[in-house]
C-alpha cells in the first residue's frame, strides 16, 4: 500500500518542447526579415545611362538646377533664376510656378483635377553632382507651387 506522501508526480515535457520550438521558430523567422530589409542595398543608375521617357511633353514645365561659384544651386524656370534658400521659403518661385500653371491650364482646360489644380508634369534637370538636398529643396517648392508630379531627368553633361 502506498502512503499518501509517496505519490510520484510525472512531468510531462511535450508541452514544454512545442513552446520551446514554437519560441525558436519565431526568433529565426523575424531575424531573418529583419536582416533582408536592412541588407537592400539600392543602386540608382548613373546619368549617363538615362533613357527618353517617352511621355507627353505638351504643357510641362521644365526646371534646371544650376550650380553657383558659391557651391550653392539655383533653379531656372523659363528662363528666369531663383536663388535656392537652405530655409526653403522662396516666395517668388512658387507665386511665378503657380501663375505659369495657370497660363498653361488656360491653354488646355482638360488638364486640370476635380479642384481646378493644374495636373501638368514638370521636368526637373539635375546636374550629375548636386547635392540630394537641393533637389529635395526644389521638389518641396513644386509641391508648394501645386506641381505634384515631377519627372527627374539628370543630366550626364552638366557638371
Amino acid at each position: 500500500m502506498a502512503k499518501p506522501g509517496d505519490n510520484k508526480v510525472d512531468v510531462d515535457m511535450v508541452p514544454l518542447i512545442d513552446v520551446v520550438v514554437l519560441n525558436l521558430l519565431f526568433i529565426i523567422i523575424v531575424g531573418d526579415i529583419t536582416q533582408s530589409t536592412t541588407a537592400v542595398q539600392m543602386r540608382l543608375p548613373p546619368a549617363d545611362q538615362a533613357q527618353r521617357d517617352g511621355l507627353i511633353t505638351k504643357g510641362r514645365v521644365v526646371v534646371q538646377l544650376q550650380a553657383q561659384a558659391n557651391g550653392q544651386y539655383s533653379a531656372v524656370v523659363d528662363g528666369k533664376s531663383y536663388a535656392l534658400s537652405a530655409s526653403g521659403k522662396n516666395a517668388e518661385m512658387i507665386n511665378d510656378l503657380r501663375e505659369l500653371a495657370k497660363t498653361r491650364a488656360a491653354w488646355d482646360p482638360t488638364q486640370l483635377t476635380a479642384n481646378s489644380q493644374p495636373k501638368y508634369p514638370v521636368k526637373l534637370r539635375i546636374p550629375k553632382d548636386c547635392p540630394m538636398n537641393w533637389v529635395q529643396l526644389v521638389s518641396t517648392q513644386l509641391a508648394a507651387a501645386g506641381l505634384e508630379e515631377v519627372h527627374y531627368a539628370a543630366d550626364p553633361n552638366t557638371n
